[in-house]
């Protein structure tokens, strides 16, 4: 909304691109998982929502029209993404204990990254007075995304933890 606002719109537009954009965001989180867990190896789809959020940002920076669709797009990311990142837990996993061990750890890294996020990409604008810096922040989180989903999305399991005897 801020980049929104910034752009001229209305508090009271920019909330409701803002919440059109969290209906697809849902929406995604819903049915990308689905359509996803019909394949062995989930890249292909996984690259498709990073593209998709990719042409959203750059919609966002390089365009002054059709904002909402550009919001929305960057929207699916997340809300596909977060799905995809559990249904991976479940998909990659051996076991039930395998699946809970990989789900604190993962779930405990991504969202510290995700609650300190906001707060980077806004000093970054707040120092820069640039949204095209800030962005480009949420445009290395993506290449990193694209980065690991080549492992993770790939059709493997994880190996068992090694248990040893003591000597």
């Amino acid at each position: 909304p801020a980049y929104l606002m910034d752009e001229g719109f209305t508090r009271a537009q920019a909330g409701t691109v803002l919440a059109a954009g969290q209906v697809v965001a849902l929406l995604c989180s819903l049915i990308v998982p689905i359509v996803a867990g019909r394949y062995r190896d989930q890249r292909a789809i996984t690259f498709v929502v990073i593209g998709v959020n990719a042409v959203g940002l750059i919609g966002l920076l390089t365009t002054n029209s059709w904002y909402a669709l550009w919001a929305m797009l960057v929207l699916a990311g997340p809300g596909s993404s977060i799905s995809l990142a559990l249904l991976f837990m479940v998909l990659r996993s051996r076991s039930a204990a395998q699946t809970g061990q990989v789900s604190g750890m993962s779930q405990f890294v991504g969202y510290v990254v995700a609650a300190l996020g906001p707060i980077a990409v806004g000093a970054i604008h707040d120092a820069t007075h640039s949204w095209t810096w800030a962005f480009s922040v949420l445009a290395v989180g993506l290449a990193l995304q694209a980065a690991s989903t080549t492992i993770a999305a790939r059709d493997t399991h994880m190996t068992p933890p090694q248990v040893t005897s003591p000597a």
